[in-house]
């Protein structure tokens, strides 16, 4: 287990939701002090003001010089509380100024980074022709030597294969850091957002043409993850099959989610890869929690598993997805229906599922919690609330590049160096143990986003009584490539 504390240090970046301001939660919980106390100053100065009257008006002419001497010790008192009623309003406004300052200085930053990256991306695509013709000689010795090797690895003995294996796994590992690395998921998520202005360069086409081409699906995270999905249905792969979904369990529900960790606990992560917990509200329609798995089978072909990437990639591309598929025959099992609320939460693939399941309109959704989520490109409608966790050196919410479509809250944190409870993985930042621990942070967050957010999610289940708790399985009924 992992402690579950911000181990000193590591804040919460919080952002999004309608707001420039871009700050810590330590931040902007500061903001909030300042200006209490400026009000809270305010009201004393006014009931000093008060009895200063009524000491004034209630003279005794034996007790002259005590009076005086209250009239003086009021009027310093007001003199003093009004210097630091100033300072603290003084203070507020500067921090909250810094605040938005921070934000605009943020998407300025941002801005340029993607302008920069944009014009490389352009370049690179004017000129992959001509490099890719240069560097064709290499390219067919790479391969010349690598085919061999290839050939002689796959007639080892199995256990010969199996160390070879392991150490290979193990040297990765020693080297793992950098794919946790924040300025590599920056990398990552520039260059997907650049792709476009590559596929512009490579038609050579005026360098505006890249944002038209990507607002038609040609360019872009969507279109190129259309096109890898194009191209690897014509190798076998990524080709969508039919889904079956069953319940595994069903058992009495107890209690309410208590917060955005126990959220995420909630999340499957057994064989069942869907839970959906009933809650019954006198005279109304049932409402219904649903929580959504992450990616189970990363292979790209032969598979069974509909939390695959093949339903990455499709899902990411807006298209067929098995796992979303799944995921609506889950809720339709449920009871789920158009007419009734529900709350979606989902790590990983299950959040970018989520989102899909949130934007399609058909489903009255009434809040949606992501963590690590490719969903930055999905269009859920500003009227759902939503708060996506994102680890600054998560690579796999990079993927799905900037956020454009959508405005959640969005907190970010930076993990590295923490403790982490899966130091076997290769994606220690992007694992449910670590958002976990993140999402124990966010449960004591003050910042008035996440308050706000926080109480939609709580009003959701407080006037209802729990029910029931039901977990689902799917499997494709062919194998992907099958």
């Amino acid at each position: 287990m992992t402690n579950r504390s911000d181990d000193g240090g590591h804040p919460l970046i919080i952002s999004g939701g309608g707001s420039i301001a871009v700050g810590t939660d330590e931040l902007f919980a500061a903001s909030r002090a300042l200006r209490a106390v400026a009000v809270e100053l305010a009201s004393c100065l006014r009931e000093l003001s008060a009895i200063d009257g009524l000491v004034t008006a209630t003279r005794v002419p034996l007790a002259q010089g005590s009076v005086q001497a209250a009239e003086h010790g009021i009027r310093d008192a007001m003199v003093l509380a009004s210097r630091a009623k100033d300072h603290a309003g003084l203070l507020y406004l500067a921090v909250d100024r810094s605040a938005t300052a921070y934000g605009i200085a943020e998407e300025a930053t941002e801005r340029l980074s993607t302008e920069a990256a944009a014009t490389l991306g352009y370049a690179f695509g004017f000129f992959l022709p001509g490099m890719a013709l240069a560097a064709l000689p290499g390219l067919l010795g790479i391969a010349g030597a690598a085919l061999p090797a290839a050939v002689a690895f796959s007639q080892l003995p199995p256990d010969r294969r199996a160390e070879l294996t392991t150490s290979l796994r193990g040297w990765l590992l020693e080297r793992k850091g950098i794919l946790s690395d924040p300025m590599f998921a920056s990398f990552v998520r520039h260059s997907v957002t650049s792709v476009d202005d590559v596929g512009a360069g490579l038609f050579h086409a005026v360098p505006a043409v890249s944002g038209i081409l990507g607002l038609l699906g040609i360019t872009g995270v969507t279109g190129s993850s259309r096109t890898v999905v194009g191209a690897g249905r014509g190798l076998g792969m990524l080709a969508e099959t039919p889904v079956r979904t069953d319940r595994v369990a069903s058992i009495p529900l107890s209690t309410a989610p208590q917060g955005w960790d126990d959220r995420a606990a909630r999340i499957p992560r057994e064989n069942a890869q869907v839970r959906i917990d009933r809650y019954s509200v006198g005279g109304q329609p049932e409402r219904f929690e649903v929580y959504v798995s992450g990616t189970r089978d990363f292979s790209l072909g032969g598979d069974t598993q509909p939390w695959d990437m093949t339903s990455n990639l499709n899902g990411i591309a807006f298209g067929d997805s098995g796992s979303v598929r799944a995921v609506e025959q889950a809720m339709a099992d449920a009871g789920v229906t158009a007419e009734t609320p529900v709350v979606l939460t989902g790590h990983s693939q299950g959040g970018l599922v989520a989102a899909l399941v949130a934007g399609s309109g058909e489903y009255d959704v009434r809040g949606l919690y992501t963590l690590g989520a490719p969903a930055a490109g999905v269009a859920v409608p500003h009227s759902v609330p939503w708060v996506a966790i994102e680890h600054t050196g998560d690579i796999v919410p990079a993927t799905s590049g900037e956020w454009t479509s959508s405005d959640p809250v969005l907190v970010r944190r930076d993990i590295s160096g923490l403790p982490s409870a899966t130091p076997d993985q290769f994606f220690p930042t992007h694992m449910l143990p670590a958002y976990r621990d993140t999402a124990v942070v966010l449960d004591g967050a003050t910042e008035s986003r996440v308050v706000e957010a926080a109480g939609h999610f709580s009003e959701f289940t407080e006037i209802a009584t729990p029910v029931s708790s039901t977990t689902y399985q799917s499997v494709r009924t062919s194998p992907v490539g099958g």
